[in-house]
């Protein structure tokens, strides 16, 4: 062999491991961008940032109880404001002698009595 062979041997082995790098770093980046890789990874970061947003309003709950409760309140009236009002209506509403709210029957008004409204009847004429 001549000089020239062996480094036309020693070229094209170096291209061959070249080549073999190359694939290497695609099958890599096929892996990282695989969808389900994505996803898995895209779950575990949404799962850290999660610990810490728990972490950090645990921590602020505990600074300021009260500010907390007060909060927790105030979203709770929001949401339930139509069943509260309701209740605050009925206790309000005509006080008989000494029954509480709560002990007495709710008797549903009358019905007023007003004549009923009928549609004159249209009698049809037949062609002839």
């Amino acid at each position: 062999m001549s000089a020239a062979d062996i480094r036309i041997a020693a070229a094209r082995g170096e291209v061959a491991a070249r080549r073999a790098d190359l694939w290497a770093t695609i099958d890599e980046i096929k892996a990282r961008l695989a969808p389900k890789a994505v996803a898995h990874n895209a779950w575990e970061g949404a799962k850290d940032k999660t610990g810490e947003v728990a972490e950090s309003t645990l921590a602020a709950v505990k600074e300021r109880p009260l500010l907390t409760a007060g909060v927790v309140a105030g979203a709770g009236a929001l949401i339930a404001r139509k069943p509260l009002f309701a209740f605050v209506a009925r206790l309000f509403e005509d006080r008989e002698e000494s029954a509480p709210v709560f002990a007495r029957k709710r008797v549903p008004a009358p019905k007023p009595k007003t004549p009923r409204k009928t549609t004159p009847t249209v009698k049809r004429i037949r062609s002839k």
